[in-house]
């Protein structure tokens, strides 16, 4: 059957959503440069480090890491979101941003709390700054729109991945535009790739699924039929431990503008 339609991831796909946090913390971690002559850029190294372990040390994470929400992303978005998890995370996640900047800054003895209030307030300013997408992103989509569907089904929180999308003017591009936090269930979970199926009203052979993460999007996607094409931007080879059933993608591309050409007649 031919294709009807094709589903993109967001981060890391269509946006360098890493990159602009990295960029949002070297900016911010200048503050601290500046006043204290520490370097900027091990200020934000640690600042991940820290931000990662007390994010998973939150009993709030888990539901949240589901729906395929970062730590980095704790750093800055707001999660007003109808969702009661998503609404626990908001209530917590300005008590995380201070003390992840606390802790990155304890690493080169610096004890002001002060201050890691006021790089948390930079940090989500800089990377509000940053909803950028990747060169070739936006000719690409505008060559496929011509033949197909676009469809965006990404993970995370419907009002920061909201905010990143509408960033980036890209609400105009998709449609239907399916992000997990409003299904209850991220990808590689089943229930995501049935959710816009559903929506398109195609079935998963109609469809093709384009993303970075070969866990999260190319194994769910493959499981339910669907054409796949893995975005490996940087590369990547899977583990050596990875499990002998995976599937294999259908096509691999390095970046959006060789989707056409791997495309199925």
């Amino acid at each position: 059957m031919p294709l009807a339609a094709l589903i993109f991831d967001l981060d890391e796909t269509i946006m360098p959503d890493n990159p602009s946090a990295e960029g949002a913390a070297v900016a911010a971690a200048g503050i601290a440069g500046e006043r204290h002559g520490i370097d900027a850029d091990d200020l934000a190294t640690n600042l991940f480090k820290t931000a990662g372990t007390v994010w998973r040390a939150s009993d709030l994470s888990p539901h949240a890491r589901g729906l395929g929400i970062s730590s980095w992303e704790a750093l800055w978005g707001d999660f007003d979101d109808p969702d009661p998890g998503l609404q626990a995370l908001a209530r917590w996640v300005p008590e995380f941003r201070v003390q992840a900047w606390s802790l990155a800054l304890k690493e080169h003895d610096i004890n002001d709390e002060a201050l890691a209030v006021e790089l948390a307030d930079a940090f989500r300013r800089e990377r509000r700054a940053r909803h950028l997408v990747f060169p070739e992103a936006l000719a690409a989509l505008d060559d496929l729109a011509g033949d197909y569907r676009l469809a965006l089904l990404t993970n995370g929180s419907p009002n920061v991945q909201g905010e990143k999308i509408d960033g980036a003017d890209l609400r105009g591009r998709f449609d239907p535009i399916v992000i997990s936090g409003e299904v209850g269930a991220g990808k590689p979970d089943p229930a995501a790739f049935r959710h816009i199926l559903g929506l398109l009203g195609l079935e998963a052979d109609q469809t093709a699924m384009i993303g970075d993460s070969f866990r999260r999007d190319i194994v769910g996607a493959a499981e339910l039929g669907m054409f796949t094409i893995w975005l490996n931007r940087f590369r990547k080879t899977l583990p050596a431990d990875a499990p002998d059933h995976l599937p294999e993608a259908d096509a691999e591309v390095f970046d959006l503008s060789q989707i056409r050409a791997v495309l199925p007649d």
